[in-house]
């Protein structure tokens, strides 16, 4: 969800008949990252805590090897999205740094 947020801020059109329409403050689109951050590592802790009592399941035979391979699918899904959001973090840092170094000149 935050993430979609976060995605349409960043790529947000101009509306319809209109030439130039205000761009999305630079602290809103890090105040979207930083909420995406934070459900993503929820996230990512609620699966991690889940998958030892999910491979004892398995290991029992209380489920099956289908339930697992979704589990490990959706454990490096977060993952991955977890990259994408260091990824969005560093470049926000980088643009941070270039316009503290225009304000110094």
């Amino acid at each position: 969800m935050q993430r979609n947020v976060y995605l349409s801020l960043l790529h947000l059109e101009p509306e319809g008949g209109k030439e130039k329409s205000p761009a999305v403050p630079d602290s809103v689109i890090r105040a979207a990252l930083l909420r995406r951050a934070v459900e993503d590592i929820h996230r990512i802790i609620q699966i991690r805590s889940a998958k030892q009592a999910c491979s004892t399941l398995l290991q029992r035979g209380s489920v099956g090897d289908d339930l697992w391979q979704r589990f490990l699918r959706a454990e490096k899904e977060m993952e991955e999205e977890l990259r994408d959001v260091v990824t969005e973090v560093s470049r926000e840092i980088a643009k941070f740094g270039k316009g503290e170094e225009a304000n110094l000149k």
